[in-house]
């Protein structure tokens, strides 16, 4: 059974899961599975986005499971690839956010114009109880420093300032397809507790 952001209407889910299903067959994946539809409609009122995971036996390995995250965006089905082709449809462009930057720019052309200045890392939040979940949300932002995973970081939030633990660096554009590199935050300070 997927695991459902939250509640929806039945319409919805049988659309997107017959997406799914056309998506599957064209590539010839059998034995397709839906692990996660998220809705994140409301970061994205625009274009009624859903994030969704799938897992698969790709048609030339009939043994090993393939994992795989897609986007359902204006009722179409799309890899991260299919997305960075299409993204200025959804998204037009704007003004880069950045400080070291003062040209106008898409989230596609920024993947060459950015990578000698920004890198962009993932990072977790601490719990509660101040430790860090292993399975909990990563979340995306571009920096200048020098990062190692492991090493803690003040990353910008709606609230402020966050404590945050790097948990991955030098993410390909291509894998963070569901924001545009424009709306990346950008860490700039190391925490040093």
């Amino acid at each position: 059974m997927p695991v459902i952001s939250k509640l929806t209407n039945l319409d919805t889910l049988n659309d997107i899961i017959s997406a799914i299903k056309e998506y599957a067959d064209k590539r010839g994946y059998t034995a397709v599975s839906i692990l996660k539809l998220e809705d994140n409609s409301e970061d994205d009122i625009a274009n009624t986005r859903w994030d969704v995971e799938i897992v698969y036996l790709a048609p030339n390995n009939s043994k090993t499971l393939t994992w795989q995250k897609l986007l359902y965006l204006k009722g179409q089905l799309m890899d991260a690839k299919e997305f960075h082709a299409r993204h200025n449809e959804f998204y037009p462009k704007s003004p880069c956010s950045h400080k070291s930057c003062s040209h106008t720019c898409s989230h596609c052309e920024k993947e060459e114009e950015h990578t000698d200045a920004f890198t962009i890392i993932e990072v977790e939040f601490p719990t509660k109880n101040g430790g860090y979940n292993p399975h909990g949300r990563k979340y995306n932002y571009v920096t200048l420093l020098s990062l190692c995973i492991g090493d803690e970081v003040f990353a910008p939030t709606r609230f402020g300032n966050s404590k945050a633990r790097v948990t991955r660096v030098n993410v390909p554009l291509r894998e963070i397809y569901d924001v545009n590199f424009d709306d990346l935050l950008e860490v700039e300070e190391i925490y040093k507790g």
